[in-house]
């Protein structure tokens, strides 16, 4: 599974904070977690959605 997109949606839906976040999507990609830098992409992504969805509401 992928980092970036659960990550995506959760900070979009407002679902934890952004650390949480980002080490849940993280620990949950098996594929992809081994990625370096994969909890700071995770981590920005989410504020990114989270910020997009503020601006839209």
């Amino acid at each position: 599974m992928n980092i970036v997109v659960p990550a995506a949606v959760a900070g979009a839906m407002g679902i934890d904070d952004i650390d949480t976040i980002a080490k849940k999507a993280t620990r949950e990609a098996y594929i992809t977690s081994a990625i370096p830098g994969g909890i700071e992409r995770a981590r920005d992504v989410a504020k990114r959605a989270a910020t997009i969805v503020k601006d839209m509401s």
